[in-house]
């Protein structure tokens, strides 16, 4: 496994759809950061591939998405996390 780190900006929020796995702006982040062999989806803990992976979100990752699934966009900032792929 390697750590990667996933900047989310503040265009992947303004882009970033609330309640959305496939619109969270950190899923944004991931397809675009991410090899493009593979495309990418969170739910509140975990970003899958749509090859069959699973990667646990970081805490920061998972209170980011809480806030901004319950909240919208004005309550988050961009922030970076490390992912481990």
């Amino acid at each position: 496994m390697k750590k990667v780190k996933i900047k989310v900006t503040q265009d992947h929020i303004d882009k970033g759809k609330e309640s959305s796995c496939l619109k969270c702006p950190i899923t944004l982040a991931l397809n675009i950061q991410l090899p493009k062999k593979r495309k990418w989806f969170v739910t509140s803990d975990a970003a899958h591939s749509t090859k069959g992976s699973e990667y646990k979100l970081p805490r920061s990752a998972q209170r980011f998405i809480e806030k901004f699934d319950v909240y919208g966009r004005v309550v988050v900032k961009p922030f970076n996390f490390y992912l481990h792929v």
